[in-house]
C-alpha cells in the first residue's frame, strides 16, 4: 500500500469538482435571478406606478408605434408593442401586487435551485427547469390570455430552453 494514496492532496483531487462551464452558468443564472429578485421586491415595496409615471415608462413604446406606422411597418409588429403596452397597463392597475408577490417566489425557486446545482445536486435542475417556466405561467395568472405577448412567451421559452440544455449537459456529475 503506498502512504501517497492516503494524502489530503489525493483526496481533493478525487472530489468532484464542478466545471469551469457550470460555474459560469451558475454565475450568469445567479447575476439574472438576484437582480430580478432585488427589482422585484423594490417594485413591490413602491408599489403600482401612477397614471402618469406608467404613461412615462410607456413612452418609449408608445413612439416606436407612432414610428413604425408613419414608415408603414407591418401590423403584425405594431399589434405585438401595444400588446406589450395594454399588457403593462393592465397588471400595473389590476394585478400589480399579484403579479410582484409571484414574481418574487418565481425567483426564490430559481435562488434554491441555484443552491442545489452549486451542490450538485440533480433537484437543483429539475428546480431550474420549473423556475424557467413559472414566469410564463405568471403571465397567464395575472392578466387575460388576449394581453400576453406572444414574443414574450417564445422569448422566454428560448432563453429558458437554451439555459435548460446547457445545465443538462453537466446532470452526469450531478448526484
Amino acid at each position: 500500500m503506498n502512504p501517497l494514496e492516503h494524502s489530503p492532496e489525493n483526496f481533493e483531487n478525487k472530489e468532484e469538482k464542478r466545471p469551469r462551464g457550470l460555474i459560469i452558468l451558475l454565475s450568469l443564472s445567479a447575476a439574472n435571478i438576484l437582480s430580478s429578485l432585488w427589482t422585484s421586491i423594490r417594485s413591490y415595496i413602491a408599489g403600482p406606478l401612477s397614471e402618469e409615471k406608467l404613461d412615462e415608462g410607456l413612452q418609449n413604446l408608445y413612439e416606436s408605434v407612432a414610428t413604425l406606422k408613419s414608415q408603414g411597418a407591418g401590423e403584425t409588429l405594431i399589434q405585438m408593442i401595444e400588446q406589450v403596452i395594454n399588457y403593462s397597463i393592465y397588471v400595473n392597475e389590476n394585478t400589480f401586487y399579484l403579479n410582484a408577490v409571484l414574481l418574487i417566489i418565481t425567483f426564490l425557486v430559481g435562488a434554491v435551485s441555484l443552491f442545489f446545482l452549486f451542490s450538485l445536486k440533480k433537484i437543483g435542475f429539475h428546480l431550474y427547469v420549473l423556475y424557467s417556466f413559472l414566469p410564463v405561467m405568471v403571465m397567464y395568472i395575472v392578466a387575460p390570455s388576449a394581453l400576453i405577448p406572444n414574443l414574450n412567451i417564445v422569448f422566454y421559452m428560448i432563453v429558458a430552453g437554451m439555459f435548460a440544455l446547457l445545465y443538462a449537459k453537466h446532470l452526469r456529475i450531478m448526484k
